[in-house]
Parts: structure tokens; C-alpha cells; sequence
């Protein structure tokens, strides 16, 4: 198996650039699968949409959402219970969210990273953007499992404002 060599100085590297191995403990706490890249949510975004490795460091630091088996979770607060999302539940636990991540952290979020257990359908993947740009407009990026072969490789992707 070659190693591909490093990208020319000033140069970008590769689309197809190395992952970082970094299961985010948030999935792990919470029983969700991240989503395949190529599965049908990913499929929606990566094409369009920006990547880089996710570094696991950083979660603590950022506003993110989780949605899973066990409901909606902001920032390690379990917010609604598992289940269908009903319109507005998902902005209204954000607008709380994001006053008491400003409150906690001291600094506004302009950006909010979501992680979706791979059993969450296209459709309310898109209603809990469309909710969280509701709220304010902002960077939505979500995280994927690089490939089928790896289970923790974690790729954050940018999601473009039709999704």
C-alpha cells in the first residue's frame, strides 16, 4: 500500500486527504453510529461541500448537536426526548442552547456542528438545519465516518445553505 507523498509546499493537499481516527466521546456517551460519507445524508452534502479531519480536542470548545437513539442533545444537555421532532422544538432548544453556551463559554457561536446517529433520515437531517439557521444564521457542519472499511475515521463537512 503506497503512502501518498506530501502536497508541494503552498499547494493544497489532495480531496482524497487522511482522516483523523477520533471517535468523539459525545457519540460514544449517546449510542450513536456517525453517518456513512457516502450514505444518504452524506451524499446530500459532500459532493458541494468542504472537508477536513475532525480533531476530537475541539468538541468541548464548540456548539454542537447530537441527534440520536437517545433524543437531542446540546452541548452534553439532553434536550428532547427521542422520537419525531415536531416544527419549532428543534429551534426553540437551540434558541435556549445557544444563550446558555454564550453564558458558559463567554463567546457567541457562529458556527454549530452536528452529529447524527446514521439512522437519522435525510428529511430531518434538513429540518434540524433549517431549525438551527432559524435561530441565527450560522456555519452548520456535520461529521461522517470517512469509509465503510474504517468505523472511527471522522470527516466534518460543511453544509451548504440549500441543503
Amino acid at each position: 500500500l503506497a503512502v501518498p507523498a506530501d502536497p508541494p509546499s503552498g499547494r493544497a493537499p489532495a480531496a482524497n486527504k487522511a482522516v483523523v481516527k477520533a471517535t468523539p466521546q459525545a457519540t460514544s456517551a449517546y449510542g450513536i453510529a456517525l453517518p456513512l460519507r457516502d450514505g444518504p445524508v452524506g451524499q446530500l452534502i459532500v459532493a458541494t461541500a468542504p472537508s477536513r479531519p475532525f480533531g476530537h480536542a475541539e468538541l468541548n470548545k464548540r456548539f454542537w448537536l447530537l441527534l440520536g437513539p437517545k433524543g437531542l442533545v446540546l452541548n452534553e444537555r439532553e434536550v428532547l426526548p427521542a422520537g419525531p421532532l415536531p416544527a419549532g422544538d428543534v429551534e426553540a432548544a437551540v434558541r435556549t442552547g445557544l444563550v446558555d453556551w454564550r453564558n458558559r463559554s463567554g463567546v457567541e457561536a457562529k458556527a454549530a456542528l452536528l452529529l447524527l446517529d446514521a439512522a437519522v433520515d435525510p428529511d430531518t437531517a434538513r429540518q434540524v438545519v433549517r431549525e438551527v439557521r432559524k435561530v441565527q444564521p450560522m456555519q452548520v457542519t456535520m461529521l461522517f465516518r470517512a469509509s465503510t472499511e474504517t468505523t472511527d475515521d471522522a470527516l466534518e463537512v460543511g453544509v451548504p445553505h440549500n441543503f
